[in-house]
């Protein structure tokens, strides 16, 4: 863990318990958001390369039994 990591979680864990709580799920939700973000990006990646490729939506559709 970085210097900076460290002194942030070190303020962190002085704050009161809600105030953690929110932080934490603050944290969290930005976390995977980022995550989420980073495989649209390696999947359109992906696409323009070549590597994948697009499925039409009807077939999608017919996969799923929808």
């Amino acid at each position: 863990m970085s210097t900076l990591a460290k002194d942030k979680l070190a303020d962190l864990v002085m704050l009161p318990l809600p105030v953690m709580r929110e932080i934490t799920l603050a944290l969290q939700d930005a976390l995977e958001e980022k995550e989420d973000m980073e495989a649209v990006l390696e999947a359109r990646a992906a696409l323009a390369s070549g590597e994948e490729e697009a499925l039409e939506w009807e077939e999608v559709k017919k996969e799923l039994g929808l």
